[in-house]
This record gives structure tokens, C-alpha cells and sequence, in this order.
């Protein structure tokens, strides 16, 4: 398999359903509108209402109607912040996940959602978000549009993460179509908003794939510059529940680039840390790599 195929897989798709037409509905619509009807009859500020608003965003997602899938997980954030529903959160972290589909960003945020769960004593009810068989559907010019115009819509959304989950279907619909230097803008977009929130999973993750594409160009010296900032940014890092979850990311890195001995050596770290907190989900993962 050569370079390309091998990034598509890592960064974007898991297992890739058989493709589909772009107007594919996963939600029958007349469900979602239900739904909205219910989200926008309820008139408490409570925690059915956050749990509605995120129902109704996911769905949203699954038939591309993005606008309306962000302004709903707006609105439960905010009221989740607002009323201090710290479940909230983890809704969040799953409903962006359900926005991405999947790929390896969404561990980030199934691991987010799943720490919190575990701070708040919740393991037992925590379950991660299954998109639907098939979603996301291949992006094209009109795909394209509407991320566009969410992009402009929400640019000066307080919750950031929004952003780098735009820009990330956004960075896949320029690789696709070869666009490697509006690939890189956007990849370096990202790299901008999870530095200022200061998570350094995404950060490892998109310095990657940066690194995987000077690969692919045989571009030496962009992949020296960006393996010395991954170096640095991992150098930089003490706490434990960042490492652990970067070890598997660093192990995927080094095993696509040959260095096995490297990988295995942060597969082996991320076994550790992952039984330490019991993530038997991560665990699988790992070993399946390894």
C-alpha cells in the first residue's frame, strides 16, 4: 500500500461503507422534524432540553445540514454552562464526534467524553456515539459550500473545537482533490486552535499528517522541521493523561514510518496507561495495531 492510501486510512476512515449518493438521508426527515418539534416546544432550560439539542444536532449532521447541526450544539453548551449540567459536556464531546464520523480526531473526542465520565462517576452509563453505517458521504463542490458557509457563520464561535471540526472534513475535501497547499492552510489552521486551547492529542495528530504528506513529497525538510516541533511538543509534556493517549498516535507515526522498534516501544506505554484507567476500548485498538 503505498503512502497515500495508508494516510487517507490513518487520518480520516477507519472502514469506509460502501460509497453513496451525496444526498443520501441517514435520518428520515419527517424523525428529525419531529424531533425539532419537540427540541423547540420545550420550554424549560433543563437537562431533557440539552439532551434534546443534541439528539436533534447529531441527526442534523447525519443529513448534512450542518448550519443547523452546529447552531443546536451551540445552544446545548451554552445552557449546559448555564445551568452547570457538567454531563453537558460530555454530550458535546460525543455530538462533535457524530459530526466527524470516523477516523482517528474522533478518539480525542470519545476519550474526552469518556475521562469526564469517569471524573463524574458515569462510566457504567457512558456509551460512545455509532454514526450510521456509510456516514460521511464523499465530499463534493456542494459539500464544500456548506462548509464554507458554516465556516463564516460560526468563525467567532466561543467553543473552538466547532472550528477544528469544520476544518478537519474541510482538510480531507483538499486532500481528496489534491489540493495540498489549501491542505496544509487548513491543517495548520487546526494546529492554531488546539494550540491556544493547549490539547496536545490533536496537536500530535495534525503535526502527523503534515509530516506524512513532506513524506509522500519527499520533502525532507519539511519533515525534519516538523518532526523537531513534535519532539518539542512531546518534551513538553508531564501529565500522564496526555502522554498516554499521545503514546498511541506517536506508536501509529513511527510504525508508518518504519521506525517498528519506536512504535512498539509507545504501543507498550499506551498499554500501561490505558489499563491503568480501564479503557478497554483504547486497549483493543492498541493491540489490534500492534
Amino acid at each position: 500500500m503505498n503512502v497515500r492510501n495508508v494516510f487517507i486510512s490513518m487520518i480520516f476512515i477507519l472502514v469506509f461503507a460502501p460509497l453513496k449518493a451525496q444526498d443520501t438521508l441517514f435520518v428520515d426527515p419527517g424523525k428529525l422534524d419531529s424531533l425539532k418539534v419537540l427540541v423547540f416546544k420545550r420550554n424549560q432550560n433543563d437537562k431533557e432540553k440539552i439532551k434534546l439539542l443534541n439528539e436533534y444536532a447529531r441527526m442534523s449532521f447525519y443529513n448534512q445540514e450542518i448550519i443547523q447541526g452546529f447552531s443546536a450544539t451551540i445552544e446545548a453548551i451554552e445552557l449546559s454552562e448555564k445551568i452547570e449540567f457538567k454531563e453537558g459536556e460530555i454530550m458535546y464531546q460525543e455530538t462533535l464526534a457524530a459530526f466527524l464520523g470516523p477516523g482517528d480526531i474522533v478518539s480525542y473526542h470519545h476519550q474526552k467524553a469518556r475521562m469526564l465520565s469517569t471524573q463524574l462517576n458515569q462510566n457504567d452509563s457512558f456509551t460512545e456515539v455509532q454514526p450510521p453505517d456509510g456516514y460521511p458521504t464523499p465530499y463534493n463542490e456542494m459539500s464544500y459550500k456548506k462548509l464554507l458557509k458554516a465556516l463564516e457563520l460560526f468563525k467567532d464561535v466561543k467553543n473552538k473545537e466547532i472550528l477544528a471540526a469544520l476544518y478537519h472534513h474541510l482538510s480531507y475535501y483538499y486532500y481528496t482533490i489534491n489540493d495540498i497547499d489549501q491542505f496544509r492552510l487548513t491543517a495548520n489552521s487546526i494546529i492554531e486552535i488546539y494550540s491556544d486551547l493547549e490539547e496536545f492529542y490533536p496537536l500530535f495528530l495534525y503535526y502527523s499528517y503534515l509530516g506524512i504528506v513532506a513524506i509522500e513529497e519527499n520533502d525532507v525538510l519539511a519533515k525534519d522541521i516538523i518532526e523537531a516541533k513534535i519532539e518539542k511538543l512531546v518534551a513538553s509534556m508531564k501529565n500522564k493523561n496526555e502522554i498516554g493517549p499521545l503514546n498511541f498516535q506517536l506508536a501509529n507515526y513511527y510504525r508508518i514510518n518504519g521506525q517498528n522498534t519506536i512504535a512498539i516501544e509507545h504501543y507498550l506505554q499506551c498499554i500501561d496507561f490505558f489499563e491503568s484507567i480501564n479503557d478497554y476500548f483504547m486497549l483493543s485498538d492498541v493491540y489490534s495495531q500492534m
